[in-house]
Parts: C-alpha cells; structure tokens; sequence
C-alpha cells in the first residue's frame, strides 16, 4: 500500500514543493494531463485488480485439484501475488484520491506540477509491476513452481530443526527425568502442534522460577485432554504460558515441521502415479526433491532454553514417512523402483546411522512391493535386489 500511501503525501509535498517552480513550467511539461493520467489509472487498475484476482483463485484452485490440496497453503504465502496486488489497489487508491484533492482549491499551478511528476513516479512503479506479474504468471501455480516452492520452504525449514532439533530448548531423551511432584498440562482441544514458542515458554518459566517439560512437538497430533507436557513452579502463570505459546490447529505447517513439506512433495508423486495420470517422471523428480532437503545438515547448536525440555525433530523419521509413501504408490512402475533404489543407495551409505538405517529398511520394503505389484516376470527380473539391503 506503499503507492496509496502517496496520495496522502502528495497534499503536503505539493505545498512544500510547489512554491519552488517557476511559472509557465506547467505548460511546457504538460502537466495539465495530470488529470486524465489519473483518471485512466483508476479506471484500468480497478480492472487490473479484479482480473489478478480472478486469476490468483483459478491458480489456487488449480494446484489443490492437481498437485495436492495441502500445497494450495503453501502458495497462499507467495509474497510476489500479494506484492502485485497491493499495488494495483494502491495504484487505485493514489489516483482516486488525487483526482479527488485536484478538484478542490489545494493545488496551484507549481503544485500540480509536483502531483504530476508524482504521477510520473506511480506510473513507473505499475509498469514495472506488471512486467514483474507477467513474468511471475509464467509459472505460478504450475508444477515446477509448486514443488519449488514446497522445497525451498522445507529446505528452510529443515535447516532450522536440524541445527536446532528441539527448537532451541533442551532435548527430551529417554534419560530426563521429570519430577514426581511436577503438574500434569492436558490439551484443551484436539489438533496438531502447529509451532511452539521455546523462547517464550523460556521467559515464562524464568520469570516465575519454573520447569517445562513438553512431551509433543510440531506436527504432533493430540486429542483433547491428552497429555502435552509436565510443569513445575507458578502452575496458572506457565499453563497460560503454554496455553499462548503452544499452537494447535487444524492444519501442520512448515516452519517448525518439515516432514509435512517432504510428505507434500510425496503426494504430488503419488498423484503422478494414479491410473489417470500415470507419469513416473514426476514420481522420480518429487523423489529427488526430497533427496535434496534431507541433506541439509549444518551444525547444531546448543540448547539455549534451560528450562524448557521437548522431544527433537528426527530426520531419519521424516524422510521413512515421505518415502515410504511415494514407494507404497509406485511399486508397480519399473522405472520409479529403479530411480528410487538409487537414491536410497546413496542414503544407505550415508554417515547417518538412523537414516542409513531407515533407507535399507525402506529399500527392503520397496523390492517386496515389486516383487508382488510388478505384473510380469521380465519386469521383476529388471529389478535387482541390490546389497544394501
């Protein structure tokens, strides 16, 4: 709204301005105009607006029925749409409200001349817009752009959770020990744990002297009045606490939870592999996507929330999920069992025991599968059982 917002400007900059230049230079320039510019602004900006609209739904629409309903989340957070959008209506705004202060006694000739080249100004920015918006309507909404999106937001996403698997807080192992005497916290409704705010509950339990050993983490679904964690110290103050800083909602997000961006990228290859569609390629492409979010692995970083105990993001986890549900689709298609047995391969060498681990009993699960789904001899004897297993 940063381009509205000149509108509210304009009145003062004209007046601050407006005494400095000299008579006659309104002609010249043609200033004069000013008036039918901003008339044909408000008017194909209006336009504008309602086709991006328009256009924006059909995508959104587009990629819930094609590629997965879950991504149709994902591509509502696209900063470029939303970018555009403001600055048509603020384009509107500016020239309505312009021609409104045009017709009253507040410009003078010099001040025109300032409302003109601010005109100028906005005229600039929506061509560049919409050069930006036709560049971006290219792609948007298809394939290649949904799960590059998806990926990047995980690949963000797992950096984070792999540098701090509990969310800056402490981790909780089988070995901690909860005291005896410590408040059971109980859930209010059911849900998933969307994101948990660790160096708030931080804060809570400082301010108050207290403990919080939290048994869920994102991604996690609890029913109403499950146990979500054990707290010791002002109990109203950090129930309060958790109650504001623990989310639970309808629907997992990727921020604090990878595993439903990788699972995401799995069910657009899933998708691919239905009896309508039958395209391995996408199947083999989510899977490398995939591949390539689980290798993010920079350094952890010490716990910085002392009192504050949850269980930590596993990796090896995430990514059986993700796979085991695209391979679970895919067992009869040759060519997919082929392109996934060599990305397990190189995961089943990897310095990750848990997920070297993951990937050979995945690896086992997927010749199983194709050993039954596969419909012909020749095609079970393409796939070999390779040594890793």
């Amino acid at each position: 709204m940063l381009v509205g917002g000149l509108a509210v400007i304009a009145v003062p900059t004209a007046k601050l301005f407006g005494g400095v230049i000299p008579d006659g230079v309104s002609e010249k320039i043609g200033a004069e105009a000013v008036d039918a510019l901003l008339t044909i602004i408000a008017s194909s900006m209006l336009a504008v607006t309602t086709f991006s609209l328009s256009v924006m739904v059909s995508v959104y629409r587009s990629v819930a029925s094609q590629w997965t309903p879950r991504a149709h989340r994902v591509q509502l957070k696209d900063t470029r749409t939303q970018t555009v959008l403001a600055t048509f209506v603020g384009a509107y705004i500016y020239a309505l409200l312009s021609i409104i202060l045009l017709h009253t006694p507040f410009f003078s000739e010099g001040e025109i001349v300032v409302l003109f080249a601010m005109t100028i100004v906005v005229i600039v920015m929506i061509v560049a817009t919409i050069l930006r918006w036709v560049l971006h309507l290219q792609t948007f909404g298809s394939l290649e752009q949904t799960a590059n999106t998806i990926r990047d937001d995980t690949q963000r996403a797992m950096h984070e959770c792999v540098k701090h698997p509990a969310l800056s807080a402490n981790p909780l192992t089988p070995d901690v020990i909860i005291p005896a005497d410590a408040i059971t916290v109980r859930s209010e409704r059911s849900g998933y744990i969307v994101r948990i705010l660790t160096h708030a509950l931080q804060t809570a339990a400082t301010d108050c002297q207290g403990y919080i050993w939290l048994t869920v983490k994102p991604g996690d679904y609890v029913n109403q009045g499950e146990v979500i964690g054990h707290i010791s110290g002002d109990i109203d103050t950090i129930k309060n606490a958790i109650k504001r800083f623990v989310d639970i909602g309808l629907h997992r997000d990727i921020p604090q939870d990878p595993e439903i961006g990788m699972v995401m990228l799995a069910e657009i290859g899933v998708k691919a592999m239905s009896p309508g569609v039958n395209d391995p390629g996408t199947a083999i492409w989510m899977m490398d996507r995939i591949m390539s979010v689980i290798y993010e692995t920079p350094d952890q970083v010490s716990p910085t929330c002392d009192r504050v105990w949850m269980p930590v993001f596993e990796l090896h986890r995430a990514f059986y999920t993700s796979v085991d549900l695209l391979a679970r689709y895919c067992g009869g298609a040759v060519e997919v069992q082929q392109a996934l047995f060599k990305r397990l391969g190189g995961v089943a060498h990897c310095d990750n025991p848990a997920l070297a681990a993951s990937a050979r009993e995945l690896g086992a699960r997927l010749y199983a599968r194709g050993q039954q789904c596969l419909p012909t001899d020749v095609d079970k004897q393409d796939i070999y059982k390779p040594d890793w297993i």
